[in-house]
């Protein structure tokens, strides 16, 4: 309007036209506005290109002025409206392609933005937003999520490539989307985590929809020549039961996951609050955890152990306890494994080994005969490449000979044979003993134990346990001859009767220990015990 009133030369400065020009600015300034608004919405607009308000307002409004022109010369086409109605319709021909395009090029970027370009499941975001179409669908009461995580997946990895590992999740992902006819919604969430949605809170009906799953992934993976099993773990959490949305849902499903994996087998576990607390209370615990050496909170106790022949006692074991201000006596079994998933047993492991050689070799200062110590060593601590000169920096430090330490080392060890067998050659050169802790209940193998240069097995606890009311083992006696043959020391440890002492003396077992004896003491009160046996003139209980 202002372009015609400009070529009539009846413009007015103050006119309504400059009125209307300021409202079209503030339009603008609204257009903001409006889009910051709109795109939250994430369904793509099905109209045609020609048709959206985006295309049609700005070329409307040219035509608009286009028309003005040409009726400025009285309706004559000229050279120069020719001209501009030429540019004007190869403009808006451009524009479509462009238009076009794009078009196409947002399509294929909301398909990355929602779905897994790799296995073509719905990704974390397609998840989320699913959940929320649930939530707000008045028809859904119930559902269950179902978490997915792939065993050791990263080996996978690692041993034979990504290109490998990423066929096993597509295929993974094949198997998973055919399960249940492929009627449930399937989303790849992470690396090697998968979800299924299923419309039923039954825990019947999940434990058999899970059953199907796990049994869908155990038939082993053949690719490019390569055949694996892949294990799996799941955990499982039923809105709106243990959750009301799709943060609480997936956590708490996560939740149930972890103590899937801690249980060590290819299950599932559905949540509840007891696995909650579990959690809290392993969170706490590692923090705690990280304060307890510098706080003085941890202990070594000590259990003898006694020849069973002439009940001397030929040694003791060295064991970590923790008592927290608050929380209390923390069992080992409780802490000792979150020590080593946060890489604190390094640390703990060569604090109780320094204190227990220092309290040793002051036992041996004060008059006391010399007994053998017996440490406890992780199986994180064995594989530690400066393990070694740990043992005799501490050895050298507190002045204690090599022949009265003895290392006890887990099963866990031949899982990979020969390092072992060069560290536990680098402490036989040292003059260190070493001895297999709870034999019997790991990965032992004969021809494995051969190689093993080793002086002793102590056999587990739970051996020891079926010679109660007097009843014969001939596992006990089978594992008592082994050692035997093997030319190595055999230890029996939880006697808590003289009847299994009766019967593993008969099985020619010659060291035990446990509560018939002693419970694990702390150093003053083995030191007092040690008072009181050294009265009699010999350590005979």
């Amino acid at each position: 309007m202002f372009s015609y009133f400009s070529t009539q030369q009846t413009y007015t400065a103050g006119g309504f036209v400059d009125y209307i020009w300021t409202t079209a600015l503030l339009l603008i300034g609204f257009t903001g506005y409006r889009y910051s608004r709109s795109i939250s919405s994430h369904e793509p607009n099905k109209k045609l290109p020609l048709l959206q308000r985006e295309f049609l307002f700005p070329y409307l409004s040219i035509i608009l002025l286009t028309i003005l022109m040409i009726e400025s010369y009285d309706w004559r086409i000229n050279s120069l409206s020719f001209g501009w109605f030429l540019i004007f319709v190869m403009i808006i021909t451009r524009q479509s392609f462009v238009m076009i395009k794009n078009k196409k090029l947002f399509t294929e970027l909301q398909h990355l933005a929602y779905y897994d370009p790799l296995t073509q499941l719905g990704n974390r975001l397609n998840f989320i937003n699913t959940i929320d179409r649930y939530l707000t669908n008045e028809s859904t009461t119930r559902f269950a999520l179902i978490l997915i995580n792939l065993n050791r997946f990263k080996m996978i990895n690692d041993a034979l490539g990504h290109r490998i590992g990423d066929d096993v999740l597509k295929e993974v992902a094949s198997r998973l989307s055919l399960t249940h006819n492929g009627s449930l919604p399937v989303f790849r969430i992470g690396g090697d985590e998968f979800v299924i949605l299923v419309e039923n809170d039954c825990a019947v009906a999940c434990e058999d929809f899970t059953s199907t799953v796990i049994q869908a992934l155990h038939v082993p993976f053949v690719i490019s020549d390569h055949e694996f099993a892949v294990k799996t773990n799941i955990g499982i959490s039923i809105y709106p039961k243990h959750g009301e949305n799709a943060e609480d849902l997936l956590k708490n499903a996560s939740t149930a996951l972890h103590h899937s994996k801690t249980s060590g087998k290819n299950d599932f576990i559905i949540y509840s609050e007891r696995l909650e607390s579990d959690v809290l209370r392993k969170m706490e615990l590692e923090v705690q955890l990280q304060k307890a050496i510098e706080l003085n909170q941890l202990s070594v106790h000590y259990q003898p152990k006694v020849h069973l022949q002439t009940k001397t006692i030929v040694g003791m074991e060295a064991l970590v306890r923790w008592e927290h201000p608050h929380l209390g006596m923390i069992s080992p079994v409780e802490f000792i494994p979150i020590a080593e998933e946060t890489g604190l047993i390094n640390e703990i492991g060569e604090w109780v080994l320094r204190t227990a050689c220092a309290q040793s070799k002051q036992w041996q200062a004060s008059g006391y005969p010399p007994l053998l110590l017996s440490v406890n060593v992780s199986a994180l601590q064995f594989q530690n490449r400066h393990f070694c000169e740990v043992v005799s920096s501490i050895l050298l430090e507190t002045h204690l000979q090599p022949n009265h330490l003895e290392l006890e080392i887990t099963e866990s060890i031949v899982q990979n044979i020969t390092e072992s067998v060069s560290i536990l050659k680098k402490l036989k050169k040292i003059g260190v003993k070493c001895s297999i802790d709870d034999f019997g209940t790991g990965y032992s193998s004969l021809s494995v134990l051969e190689q093993l240069p080793i002086d002793t097995i102590k056999i587990d606890k739970s051996f020891i346990d079926r010679l109660s009311r007097g009843s014969r083992s001939p596992m006990v006696k089978t594992i008592i001859e082994l050692g035997l043959n093997l030319q190595l020391n055999v230890v029996a440890e939880g006697i808590e009767s003289p009847n299994q002492s009766t019967i593993l003396k008969e099985y020619g077992c010659s060291i035990g220990q446990g509560y018939l004896f002693s419970k694990p003491i702390n150093a003053q009160h083995f030191t007092e015990l040690l008072d009181a046996l050294y009265q009699k003139n010999e350590f005979v209980f």
